[in-house]
């Protein structure tokens, strides 16, 4: 799920404050706590526990004083890793041409998963290249896509 905008402007300030990147939010509801999960990067991607663990104590800090409400959620502070989540169309231009696993919020030709290589990205629709076929999908029908990390092989 996506993080309330004016949540997402206090998390942006806050990590802009430990000189680095908001690369994206997300909320998981929960029981008893809800969880609101932080993803750090810089231009080098090389985000380390001492970066994600300065971010969370800092946005606790400003929390306490500035939102409190902030407070009442767990808040986890990660790198978006190899296998990343790709949250808007900017992210998913960045990553043409590698392997992505979809899930929509409305099925298309009866699917709500796909698996396939991330072709093209226009303004509001994604192409994807499947084992056999292709597929056309709305940047607004997807629920979530997320990288799937594949190693170089070594030639």
């Amino acid at each position: 799920m996506k993080v309330n905008s004016d949540i997402q402007k206090h998390i942006l300030q806050c990590v802009e404050a430990c000189e680095l990147q908001l690369y994206g939010t997300e909320y998981i509801p929960g029981s008893p706590q809800h969880k609101i999960r932080i993803y750090i990067d810089t231009p080098n991607s090389s985000i380390g526990a001492d970066d994600c663990q300065r971010v969370g104590q800092y946005l606790r800090d400003y929390a306490s004083v500035h939102c409190p409400f902030l407070l009442q959620s767990l808040i986890e502070v990660s790198s978006p890793g190899l296998d990343r989540i790709l949250f808007t169309l900017a992210h998913c231009k960045d990553n043409i041409g590698k392997k992505v696993r979809c899930k929509l919020k409305i099925p298309v030709e009866e699917r709500k998963n796909f698996t396939g290589v991330l072709q093209d990205v226009t303004d509001q629709t994604l192409s994807l290249a499947l084992d056999q076929n292709h597929c056309e999908i709305l940047w607004d029908n997807v629920e979530r896509i997320r990288i799937i990390y594949q190693p170089e092989s070594k030639t």
